[in-house]
């Protein structure tokens, strides 16, 4: 593993870290969409569980709801396998020299302000930010601790 001695690279990574896998990977995100519909569609027909309307179509069209397929539309995107489900394969995949790597760089796009409706919550904090004041604050808390100890030991002898 490379060390990037970077405060920015140190939060990027500790935001993917912390971020659930349905959010990073489409696979996994799929696997469980489906996975709940399939529980909902063979709760509504089992026991006489009557369930809404939406369950029972789902319990009634089973087999085509776990055959679906998404078709693939044309574009530019490189071919390549079936997603990643875990960061561990993911890792597999990923070339172990950084330079042989290809990326794609892609701008940011946060979503505009004038779009926004007035009554929405602001965007949320990344979970980076607690463990960079947490960082922060431990180490002088610390030192504040031992400096304390220290005269008290100085003081008295």
């Amino acid at each position: 593993m490379h060390s990037k001695r970077s405060l920015a690279k140190g939060r990027s990574l500790y935001d993917y870290l912390s971020t659930d896998q349905t959010r990073l990977m489409p696979a996994p995100a799929l696997e469980e969409i489906f996975g709940s519909l399939l529980a909902a569609g063979r709760n509504a027909g089992a026991n006489g569980f009557a369930g809404g309307p939406l369950a029972q179509m789902l319990a009634h069209d089973l087999d085509a709801l776990v055959f679906l397929r998404f078709p693939q539309f044309p574009s530019s995107r490189a071919w390549g396998n079936a997603p990643a489900v875990t960061t561990w394969e993911y890792r597999t995949r990923v070339p172990s020299d950084p330079a042989l790597a290809q990326v794609v760089p892609v701008p940011p796009r946060p979503f505009p302000e004038r779009l926004r409706d007035p009554d929405l919550l602001p965007p949320p904090r990344h979970a980076s930010d607690a463990a960079a004041w947490l960082w922060l604050v431990v180490p002088v808390v610390v030192a504040l601790a031992a400096i304390a100890w220290w005269r008290r030991r100085s003081g008295a002898g």
